[in-house]
């Protein structure tokens, strides 16, 4: 059974702004190539609605680990036969554990095979609250993909980062300068999901025979892409470097 669409957001960056941001993103960063300033134009730019589900969860968690402070003693060494003061850290371990409960509010995963999860994350967020009922002829004129991962699929990559996200607040809930055994029990609870579709686009350039690929969301502008790498300005940085600290070692072997 096909799941209908509940919302969607229509396209807000138009093709020249498109083409505009690619212009000022493929000139930013100095170890590209300069080449990359004069690129031919880019080639099969287009819109596409692609289609996700968005999951919302409510997720209890119980936590425990140990929280590492740091402290410092002093501790005398023997250096070339003389007595040396020497600062050593150590760490002083302490138990915690905790509850913690949150909501998780439209979680976004792709359903779209062609266009993987890492690539949709680089471009987010959109802005959920924009989103319209959704209205077939919108998507006159633009291409639109179905939905290829199914709903049970989807959950499960929601649930791999809801788990991430809540292993990242119950390790600040048991702060420290370091930790250790942090073990966290969850369950998830007043599960529901929406299945939306999402204007993204998506094109790709050529250089050197070779192809990148880059994603704008269409609702924002953020861009992401692959550019490629100049190691002949990599080599020059390497070799500055290295002439600074061989310059730095001469002047101390002097004194």
């Amino acid at each position: 059974k096909f799941v209908q669409p509940n919302g969607i957001i229509p396209f807000l960056v138009s093709r020249s702004q498109a083409e505009n941001k690619f212009s000022a993103w493929i000139r930013k960063g100095w170890f590209h190539p300069r080449k990359l300033k004069r690129l031919v134009p880019i080639e099969d730019l287009h819109g596409v609605y692609i289609p996700f589900w968005t999951y919302d969860a409510d997720v209890m968690a119980e936590w425990s680990g140990e929280a590492g402070q740091y402290y410092y003693q002093n501790k005398v060494v023997m250096v070339d036969g003389k007595p040396k003061t020497k600062r050593v850290r150590k760490t002083r371990w302490h138990q915690r554990s905790g509850t913690l409960d949150h909501f998780f509010d439209d979680i976004l995963v792709s359903a779209s095979r062609k266009l993987e999860q890492p690539i949709v994350e680089r471009i987010l967020p959109f802005r959920a609250d924009e989103l319209v009922n959704f209205d077939p002829r919108l998507l006159l004129g633009w291409e639109a993909e179905v939905y290829a991962m199914q709903l049970d699929e989807g959950f499960q990559v929601a649930e791999s980062i809801m788990d991430k996200k809540m292993r990242k607040m119950c390790s600040e809930r048991l702060g420290g300068d370091t930790q250790r055994g942090l073990t966290i029990q969850s369950e998830k609870s007043n599960k529901s999901f929406k299945h939306v579709i999402l204007p993204i686009w998506i094109c790709s350039y050529l250089y050197q025979n070779k192809v990148y690929r880059f994603t704008i969301n269409g609702q924002t502008g953020k861009i992401h892409g692959k550019k490629p790498i100049s190691y002949i300005k990599i080599g020059g940085l390497i070799l500055l470097v290295l002439a600074i600290i061989a310059i730095i070692f001469m002047m101390k072997s002097r004194v």
